[in-house]
């Protein structure tokens, strides 16, 4: 098979060594597909910008006939770290972590927005963490064991003034199970934002 044939997939080759890698199996003959997060112009390179970290948000309206303003916003975020340790006094680190995120905004009537939100973060693994003294130097580290499954749900209103300036009411429930300390609980908090800007 020759290169002409083959294609290859870059992640972050936007960037000045990203792009430069691109140009090269471009010029080598082979066919160049960029996932980033910006979008760059380069010849012969198909560009797809994408970043999970970030929100990705859809207008239902698209797909739905609906005369109202609906709208979704969804993040996920995953890491996982694993590190050999060469002291024999310290154990390996091996965390993973997921992070999901969730909005809907519904336009009720003029300048009237109901917000739904849900969020929810999962820990589970082990790590050392930083130990300060003071003066906020770095004197040891603990290690610390964790199974953590926190979600909060947001319920409310969004009232818009004008494009800088609006009033959201909110309600939020809090759950947090955490396995290792043997917590368990609940609770409900009530906000009220007002945002200006000038």
């Amino acid at each position: 098979m020759d290169n002409e044939e083959k294609t290859i997939l870059v992640t972050g080759g936007s960037g000045f060594i990203g792009s430069v890698t691109c140009k090269l199996l471009v010029d080598s003959g082979y066919n160049v597909i960029n996932i980033d997060r910006v979008k760059r112009q380069q010849e012969g390179v198909t560009q797809y910008p994408f970043d999970i970290d970030n929100s990705l948000s859809l207008n239902i309206n698209k797909f739905y006939s609906g005369k109202k303003e609906l709208s979704t916003s969804f993040g996920i975020r995953h890491s996982l770290a694993n590190r050999a340790s060469s002291n024999p006094y310290l154990d390996e680190v091996s965390l993973s972590s997921t992070l999901i995120d969730l909005g809907l905004k519904y336009n009720l009537i003029k300048n009237i927005d109901l917000l739904y939100g849900y969020k929810n973060l999962y820990a589970k693994g082990k790590d050392y963490l930083p130990v300060y003294d003071n003066y906020y130097t770095i004197i040891n580290y603990d290690k610390a064991n964790f199974n953590y499954d926190e979600s909060i749900q947001a319920l409310g209103l969004k009232y818009n003034v004008n494009k800088g300036f609006y009033l959201i009411f909110s309600a939020n429930q809090v759950s947090v199970n955490d396995k290792i300390k043997n917590m368990k609980y609940d609770f409900n908090q009530f906000l009220l934002i007002l945002n200006i800007n000038f």
